[in-house]
């Protein structure tokens, strides 16, 4: 470990799976496939992978499209058509369509693979194409509406969309942004500093973010304008082309739902038994499915083996649906622990870049990947990381202090800070002072049994009230102390803000605009030659 990591054991709320994974892959190596990234294990998947069908012209095809009419520069679209070459693999991560590319995290795992795709195109002589998946279908608009940041008095800011007479559980492909996209690109400018690189971060956030466009588009577009020059290709699997290529998938899964359910319920008490936690609750009568009518909702079995949602309770035979699929593919798409096997199953996938929730979803997901036959890739995890701008650095250095303290509750760092700071003459005098009245009530307690016996108890209750009433004294000195120190107190919540917003890790609050403000958009690449790949520690990052 080096000064600029933290074992990620170190940040709070991280699982034992998870890492396990990280720094034990032996002990969840049962449930991939491949736990340990070696060349080895690369160059062996990648051959299995050459073995698979795939159609190599027609998914690149599909890709160049898409990211021409993303608008991604000439890097990422000759990334994408690499894919058609023999030989080609993929390695894949992805994310939600979050607002403005979503929480840093969303940045990290792209610059991950990215890395990854690099280092396995030297090591196995052959294209290695990376591509994010943008989880188009799903339907959870509150856990993508919004932004963080912190602003000018340094406090967290989450401005958040509003989309009006938004219909529940609409997917994100069909989320038209309105004219609160436009306030909120306002608010985040006039609450940060107004710097060289403003105009054109701004400029171009609602340039990508119109309103009229849905959340997907917009989301592909910024993540292109990022991540596209360093060879970044987006794929937007709502595309009714790439729903039309899953047809034979998605009706195995329709037809055979209850012998998923059997492979799905077998490694789930395997991870059980492991003392691991299932990260996805399936519930057992769910199919893998989901179907978009009024709403995007989960397709489930009844007892006489009969299909239904939600919306339209009335269960319908396997073949009715298959039938529906075969017309209208567009209205169906994959749940989550299905999604990573409908990535394998269009492209020559090698590894996928996860992050620790996905890892353990993953982890229940090679059930699947046996049930349908399809090769299980490399997963691996994002890097993890912290933004510690030098003036926050520097205040952290100047109270005594380390970065990795503040990952957690900050009246506890507070509390060892005042601790530390307290006077050492007046801890001093307190020690001292109370070993001599503890020394002279001893003493004369001695003196005053021998005088009088049944005084014991009285004397006892005596002197546990001078205790009491000295620890009251002694307590009252440091609380005193404390308020004396508002001003260090402030400059803690102003590091806490900084450092671990509301009390999360900074990845998962703060998007990339406000240090593209700060910093210009050459801060992504700065950022991607700090953070490295392979290594299990969460790593701090200079801007």
């Amino acid at each position: 470990m080096s000064p600029h990591t933290i074992p990620a054991s170190k940040i709070p709320g991280r699982r034992r799976l998870y890492l396990d994974a990280l720094y034990d892959p032996d002990r969840t190596g049962r449930f991939f496939s491949w736990p340990h990234p070696t060349s080895a294990a690369f160059e062996a998947c990648s051959r299995r992978v050459d073995c698979a069908a795939s159609d190599r012209v027609g998914i690149t095809q599909l890709l160049v499209e898409q990211n021409q009419n993303l608008g991604a520069p000439s890097a990422a679209i000759r990334a994408a058509e690499e894919l058609a070459q023999p030989g080609a693999v993929a390695a894949f991560t992805g994310q939600q369509a979050g607002l403005f590319g979503g929480p840093l995290y969303t940045v990290y795992k792209a610059l991950t693979l990215l890395g990854w795709a690099q280092r396995l195109r030297t090591t196995l002589n052959r294209p290695v194409v990376p591509i994010f998946w943008i989880a188009a279908d799903d339907h959870d608009f509150d856990e993508v509406r919004w932004t963080g940041f912190p602003d000018l008095e340094n406090k967290v800011r989450c401005p958040r969309i509003d989309i009006d007479g938004l219909p529940d559980r609409t997917p994100m492909s069909q989320v038209l942004l309105g004219g609160s996209v436009r306030e909120v690109i306002a608010e985040m400018r006039s609450a940060q500093l107004e710097t060289e690189f403003s105009a054109s971060v701004f400029d171009a956030l609602e340039q990508d973010y119109a309103p009229g466009r849905n959340m997907v588009d917009a989301f592909g577009r910024w993540l292109a304008r990022l991540l596209g020059p360093f060879g970044m290709v987006m794929f937007n699997p709502a595309d009714p082309a790439a729903k039309q290529r899953w047809k034979p998938l998605f009706a195995q899964e329709l037809s055979g739902s209850d012998e998923t359910a059997s492979a799905l319920a077998e490694i789930n008490q395997r991870l059980e038994e492991a003392g691991y936690h299932q990260q996805v609750e399936h519930p057992k009568q769910h199919t893998h499915l989901f179907v978009t009518e009024h709403g995007r909702h989960a397709l489930k079995s009844s007892a006489d083996g009969h299909l239904s949602i939600d919306p339209n309770p009335e269960p319908l035979s396997r073949v009715a649906w298959l039938r529906r699929l075969e017309t209208s593919p567009a209205d169906f798409s994959p749940g989550v622990l299905f999604r990573p096997i409908a990535q394998s199953y269009l492209f020559p996938v090698i590894t996928a870049v996860c992050g620790p929730s996905e890892i353990a979803y993953w982890a229940q997901s090679r059930a699947l990947f046996d049930r349908f036959d399809v090769q299980m890739p490399i997963v691996l995890p994002r890097s993890s990381a912290t933004i510690v701008e030098r003036k926050n650095r520097n205040a952290v250095e100047a109270l005594g202090h380390e970065v990795s303290e503040f990952f957690g509750d900050i009246e506890a760092v507070i509390n060892r800070h005042f601790e530390r700071s307290f006077p050492m003459t007046l801890e001093q005098q307190f020690r001292e002072s109370r070993a001599d009245w503890e020394e002279r009530l001893a003493r004369l307690k001695a003196e005053v049994i021998g005088f009088e016996p049944t005084l014991e108890m009285t004397f006892e209750q005596s002197s546990g009230r001078i205790a009491m009433a000295w620890e009251s004294l002694e307590k009252k000195v440091f609380q005193a102390h404390k308020r004396k120190g508002d001003e260090i107190r402030a400059k803690f919540y102003k590091l806490a803000a900084h450092l671990y917003p509301e009390g999360k890790p900074q990845e998962r609050v703060f998007g990339i605009p406000y240090y593209l403000n700060k910093y210009g958009f050459d801060f992504i690449g700065r950022v991607r030659d700090q953070l490295k790949i392979g290594t299990p520690d969460h790593q701090i990052i200079d801007p």
